[in-house]
């Protein structure tokens, strides 16, 4: 989806605002950053390009977890005009499968806490049977 800067999108019931990209330059490559804000916080994804490698670009993306969902947000490119592309994916429940993770480790330390009993079991034997073909 193509935002324009101060416009808005609706995600799980909050929204994402894109405020504005600017274009930094580091020491080995160049970066395009958005600046989006989701609530109190601010994401930033990005697009760096590495001259020295004959301008391959690689993407940063901004991940922001809630309680219902991982949303993660991939700067596609920008324009001329200031707005920008952006692809959003929603990981809905991905802190409960955690958090599952976490409840069955936790039976496994209980189910292995106490005393064990010494426990005897009778070995019953049986003779040998040898195949008549032999």
């Amino acid at each position: 989806m193509t935002l324009q800067p101060g416009q808005q999108v609706s995600v799980f019931g909050s929204s994402l605002i894109y405020a504005d990209a600017e274009q930094r330059q580091l020491g080995d490559h160049s970066e395009l950053v958005a600046v989006i804000r989701f609530g109190d916080t601010t994401l930033e994804p990005s697009r760096a390009t590495y001259a020295g490698l004959g301008g391959q670009s690689l993407t940063h993306v901004a991940i922001t977890t809630t309680p219902l969902a991982d949303i993660y947000v991939i700067l596609v490119g920008s324009n001329p005009d200031g707005s920008a592309s952006f692809r959003i994916l929603i990981n809905p429940l991905v802190s409960w499968i955690w958090a599952g993770g976490g409840l069955l480790l936790l039976g496994v330390a209980f189910g292995n806490l106490g005393a064990r009993r010494a426990e005897t079991v009778t070995a019953v034997t049986r003779p040998a049977v040898v195949p008549s073909w032999r």
